[in-house]
């Protein structure tokens, strides 16, 4: 992804999934984008742990990982995800028990867990968060799920070789879309950041290179980190 992005803190929304990057490890957020609310790293070839700091953002209603190979377990830490509305971890390699800790995100509409290593029970740790009416998906179905969870709260179950769950529909079905898509493309290719005058980018609250061909390997250093943009759709 470049180095400049980083420097963009007073970021809302920041999507850069669905590309065709090289195998990375988890893009180091600075901690000085206290302002956002909607990350996206879908289908960007993301291994390794979720880092425990992501429960630092605090502001975020979406965080969508999904398609990844994400390893390890669900970190505690994003039980301080209180504004949390939809979590996207499906397709990935997660593994253990969900952490008690999200139990207390109450505001949680869609929240898509299948196709991943998860086992035990969501009845205690996911379902006492999830509101009436909101969707959720897990590896839950067959005589020997890998997750078991009432029905009341999983109504998407899941098992080896079924089909991942698409959420698009869901977005679709609930007339909120995908905010990637809400955003014109004003800005087109070869544009360094470096090249303009960093008023212009002061205030930037969307950064979008969803859905687009990029490639290679994004250049990652020790939290806090700048980049150097030299795409911007």
């Amino acid at each position: 992804w470049g180095a400049g992005i980083w420097t963009l803190t007073s970021l809302q929304h920041l999507s850069l999934g669905r590309n065709n990057y090289d195998e990375q490890q988890f893009p180091p957020l600075p901690e000085d984008m206290e302002g956002l609310t909607q990350l996206s790293l879908d289908h960007s070839n993301i291994t390794g742990p979720i880092p425990d700091w992501i429960g630092e953002f605090t502001g975020l209603t979406l965080l969508e990982l999904n398609s990844n190979r994400l390893s390890g377990t669900i970190p505690p830490q994003m039980g301080n995800l209180h504004n949390l509305t939809y979590l996207l971890l499906n397709r990935n390699l997660l593994m253990g028990e969900v952490p008690p800790e999200i139990s207390g995100l109450t505001n949680l509409e869609l929240v898509l867990l299948d196709n991943n290593g998860l086992n035990g029970t969501l009845d205690d740790a996911l379902c006492p968060a999830v509101r009436s009416g909101a969707t959720v998906s897990a590896d839950c179905r067959g005589d020997d799920p890998e997750v078991t969870c009432d029905e009341g709260c999983c109504q998407i179950c899941q098992s080896d070789g079924d089909d991942p769950y698409e959420p698009g529909d869901w977005f679709r079905n609930n007339n909120l879309g995908r905010w990637k898509k809400k955003y014109g493309r004003y800005l087109f290719a070869f544009v360094s950041l470096r090249a303009l005058d960093e008023t212009e980018w002061t205030g930037l609250l969307v950064f979008s290179l969803w859905t687009n061909e990029l490639f290679g390997r994004p250049v990652t250093h020790a939290r806090p980190l700048r980049f150097d943009v030299r795409f911007l759709f």
